[in-house]
């Protein structure tokens, strides 16, 4: 009889051992999850932020920039 009973003292002692260690595991994996959905958020906030800035950009000369650039082979071709 108290063999069945110590056996069932320690079943229950490493079931509930067990139950803890994956409830802190499922918390974690909740937590980490939690953590980088807000990562998430943050960098599209800071993604959108910066297409915003940068629509506002007025970009001018580029044709000019580029137009140098051409000169510049072409300067070379002729040598």
């Amino acid at each position: 009889m108290a063999e069945i009973v110590s056996s069932a003292v320690v079943h229950e002692t490493v079931s509930q051992v067990l139950s803890g260690l994956v409830q802190k595991y499922e918390e974690k994996e909740e937590s980490n999850a939690s953590r980088n959905l807000e990562r998430l958020e943050m960098a599209n906030i800071r993604l959108e932020a910066a297409l915003e800035t940068s629509e506002r950009w007025l970009i001018t000369g580029a044709n000019t920039t580029f137009g140098h650039a051409q000169e510049g082979f072409s300067s070379d071709d002729k040598h």
